[in-house]
């Protein structure tokens, strides 16, 4: 059910972006209650999302505002969070350096286009032998100046004309060059993330401002759900009893009460056991405690499905009978 934003990329393009992959949060283990709420959007961003925002110097520069509440994703099942110009996706299997990756917004939303002939290393200009492509002027300034390919990846396209401008592209930016503008500000970062959510499709209600954590707000709508399940024991014998913990919560990962809850059992013998009927408290939590006799070493493994509405979610955990 799950699947890694990058599998459609090709290995040699996979390589390059697993060595750019910008470096957040890289000194610090972000606290799950650190949060902010932005009132530019009506949005907050928390835990990891929030260390990786502010681990570069000028983050609304580079990153901009965020313009979703964080939220699954039913592609790659990853928690997502959009801002202006990127999308964060979350890891939480990874060490806390690597938990949160940047989204190459610039590779995946490129388009083929007439570009202006490569520069070479001419003075004035970088060439990026591993792309085959030149970054020049007032645009080298700034990527040197802003992180450079830790932060932008390397670039993806030379100098073209979109939009009426000249603009270059790199893994995970659009540059955008404005001669109207003062000295200082005449290079301008595209709103790549505002224009992925739009080319893919997102749910624009995800717009929609959410509260901060603690903010009392009626009709505070539920987008999406987040559920997560897993079991009291890693192994058992093959007689005994295990117990499912389930927690459900929604795009803003507050807990959803009342959700309806399906668990589902299956045993290493290849039976399966009726659906245990589930819902959740106040907390968004519940559980479920079964027996079985005389199983076989293998998995036992269950498949657990909440719904709210016309909302869905689903999980799988397991656990192994040893003996």
């Amino acid at each position: 059910m799950k699947r890694y934003l990058w599998l459609g990329i090709p290995l040699f393009i996979l390589f390059v972006l697993a060595s750019t992959t910008p470096s957040v949060a890289q000194t610090v283990t972000p606290g799950q209650d650190d949060e902010r709420y932005f009132p530019e959007t009506g949005h907050t961003v928390s835990g990891d999302f929030l260390f990786a925002w502010e681990s570069v110097p000028n983050p609304e520069l580079i990153y901009g505002f965020p313009i979703t509440a964080p939220f699954q994703d039913e592609t790659s099942g990853r928690l997502f969070q959009y801002f202006e110009r990127a999308r964060f996706e979350l890891f939480p299997e990874k060490p806390p350096e690597l938990r949160v990756y940047i989204t190459p917004l610039g590779y995946l939303i490129h388009k083929k286009a007439t570009e202006f002939p490569s520069m070479g290393s001419v003075p004035g200009c970088r060439y990026f032998a591993e792309a085959g492509k030149s970054v020049c002027y007032n645009f080298l300034d700034f990527y040197n100046a802003n992180g450079g390919v830790a932060q932008f990846g390397y670039p993806v396209t030379n100098f073209q004309l979109e939009d009426g401008w000249i603009v270059q592209y790199f893994q995970r930016a659009r540059f955008e060059w404005h001669p109207e503008l003062p000295v200082g500000q005449k290079v301008k970062l595209t709103d790549l993330g505002k224009r992925y959510f739009q080319l893919v499709g997102e749910n624009p209600k995800r717009f929609i401002p959410t509260p901060p954590s603690g903010a009392i707000i009626e009709n505070n709508p539920i987008l999406s759900l987040d559920v997560r399940a897993s079991m009291k024991y890693a192994t058992t014998h093959g007689t005994d009893e295990q117990t499912v913990y389930i927690t459900v919560h929604d795009q803003k990962l507050q807990p959803v009460a009342d959700a309806q809850v399906s668990v589902v059992i299956f045993l290493p013998s290849g039976k399966r056991l009726d659906p245990i009927q589930l819902v959740t408290g106040k907390n968004g939590i519940t559980s479920t405690t079964f027996s079985f006799e005389n199983q076989p070493p293998g998995m036992l493994k269950a498949t657990v499905i909440a719904t709210e509405g016309e909302l869905r979610d689903e999980t799988i955990t397991f656990s192994y009978i040893w003996w």
